[in-house]
């Protein structure tokens, strides 16, 4: 395994642990998230998994799935690059979300991120 996959999986994993401990998300995305989490392509750095095929996998309904993936989206775990046409799925990416004032948020990278607060009271994030 190479160093950049390593550290694509290092990230991955740091995500899922947040997610899952995310009380606000319903119970389906966390299934979503799981299920996107399995997918996700380390040499591209984003799963495409159709809303039908996660629908299949999990047991849900398609519009229990788009609501996930809307409330995932909206809560700052993943992006998606919406793809409009015939057999042209979705495009999902994981993010790290919304920190908290209680949160470590680490990059893929294995770096902190957390928003660090100056003396003149403007945040900045490590990089």
């Amino acid at each position: 395994m190479t160093k950049t996959n390593q550290s694509f999986n290092y990230g991955r994993h740091r995500w899922l642990g947040h997610v899952v401990r995310d009380s606000a998300l319903p119970g389906s995305a966390h299934r979503v998230a799981v299920l996107l989490w399995e997918h996700m392509n380390a040499e591209y750095g984003y799963a495409w998994p159709s809303l039908v095929y996660i629908a299949d996998q999990l047991g849900m309904h398609k519009s229990t799935v788009v609501r996930s993936i809307n409330t995932l989206s909206a809560r700052g775990w993943i992006s998606v690059e919406r793809r409009c046409g015939r057999h042209r799925g979705n495009r999902y990416r994981i993010a790290f979300g919304a920190p908290s004032s209680d949160t470590d948020w680490v990059s893929f990278s294995g770096r902190s991120t957390a928003p660090k607060r100056s003396q003149d009271g403007t945040e900045t994030v490590a990089r």
